[in-house]
């Protein structure tokens, strides 16, 4: 009894250590995880989904409406989907440190935090490695690697800055309604009832906005600055990657059709893959930009929830009309790639190819016959007719 007494009181004292590692262990957990599915080349496309899915039924959790205990159980669950530090309750264990402004700074500044113990944890795996193949060279302990493993080694070798990139890319995307609803939460402000001449901050009920030296006051320019390098700017940078891109990412999912460009030497832009194709490699070559579409639909229901706070009914009439338009659209287009669609992605490449070399086999005979009518035949109609013979048995 005294010795659990003892684990209590030690529990009680070092709480705000305790949580500050598990929080580190998390992360370096969540960038090994990153690293080993990028490397493996494993297709998060069904997660992803799903964590979209959830992340979206999550913003419902706070609209002013008495849902039933069993959906409220589930849509309290569904926040974790979101990533959101609040979720962890810090506040509780240290309530000093991780006050409102804070954790608005730690919100605000997760990707690089994100980045940085992801390429420290990157170089500690590379080196582990790097030391096992110096080792196994020695011949001290492992088996010795061969030339044939070398060499297809750094062909799928993956280039840091396009790992880091990768990881960078899924931080934001997977974050971006916690960064949205951050920047927008300082502009919340709420009238009281009745009405009394002052606003004050929704999620920090007691706190007045549009004071000199307030909370909400300090917070203004920053969350004006990253609100729009977060909600804007990410959208935006991912259009101007695409329209830049465009012939190079066409290329690559037909690549990826064909179950084809895992290495430098079948993908001449193996890199760019590496880097973003967790952006596009879920989608079919001309709807690579559909993750645009996704990105939207978030912003606007984050929108829609601040706009229509005092209206729970028209906030939910407004966001199944939101979300009936993409399903229709999305139902309309087909934009994602599966088996099937692979399989009409190749059939229709293969296409294109015959119908390619029917064309030269009828430019070859008009040559040929052009040839033969001028009187100039010999070697080099015979030479002609022998290809369009080819040809046509590739045919």
């Amino acid at each position: 009894m005294s010795s659990q007494k003892g684990w209590i009181r030690f529990l009680a004292k070092h709480s705000y250590s305790l949580l500050f590692l598990m929080i580190c262990a998390c992360g370096i957990a969540g960038c090994i995880c990153l690293y080993f599915l990028t490397a493996k080349q494993v297709n998060i496309a069904i997660f992803t989904i799903g964590v979209d899915y959830m992340q979206v039924l999550s913003l419902l959790r706070k609209s002013k409406v008495a849902w039933p205990d069993d959906l409220l159980f589930l849509l309290k669950y569904f926040h974790w989907f979101n990533f959101d530090i609040d979720s962890t309750g810090p506040e509780c264990a240290a309530r000093e440190l991780f006050t409102f402004t804070n954790k608005w700074w730690l919100k605000a500044f997760l990707p690089v935090i994100g980045i940085t113990v992801a390429t420290i944890s990157i170089a500690c795996v590379k080196l582990f490695i790097f030391l096992r193949r110096e080792l196994a060279k020695r011949g001290e302990s492992f088996s010795p690697e061969t030339e044939e493993e070398a060499k297809q080694r750094k062909a799928t070798q993956i280039p840091l800055g396009a790992l880091l990139k990768s990881i960078f890319v899924t931080i934001i995307y997977f974050l971006y309604l916690t960064f949205c609803r951050s920047a927008i939460d300082v502009f919340n402000c709420n009238d009281t009832d009745p009405p009394t001449g002052k606003t004050y901050l929704r999620v920090l009920p007691l706190e007045e906005c549009w004071v000199e030296g307030g909370i909400q006051a300090g917070l203004i320019w920053p969350a004006a600055i990253f609100g729009l390098l977060y909600c804007v700017g990410f959208p935006l940078g991912v259009f101007l990657l695409f329209h830049a891109n465009k012939d190079i990412i066409r290329e690559d999912q037909t690549l990826r059709a064909y179950s084809k460009g895992n290495n430098r030497l079948s993908n001449p832009h193996f890199a760019f893959r590496k880097s973003f194709s967790k952006l596009y490699m879920n989608f079919k070559p001309e709807h690579y930009w559909w993750i645009e579409m996704q990105i939207g639909r978030k912003l606007a229901l984050i929108a829609i929830s601040m706009i229509f706070q005092f209206n729970p009914a028209f906030q939910l009439a407004m966001a199944l009309l939101l979300m009936f338009t993409c399903l229709m659209f999305q139902v309309k287009q087909q934009p994602y790639m599966g088996f099937h669609e692979k399989g009409a992605i190749i059939r229709n490449v293969a296409e294109k190819q015959i119908l390619q070399e029917m064309a030269m086999v009828d430019a070859l005979e008009n040559i040929a016959f052009n040839g033969t009518k001028m009187g100039s035949g010999g070697i080099s109609n015979t030479k002609l007719v022998e290809k369009i013979q080819r040809i046509r048995a590739n045919i």
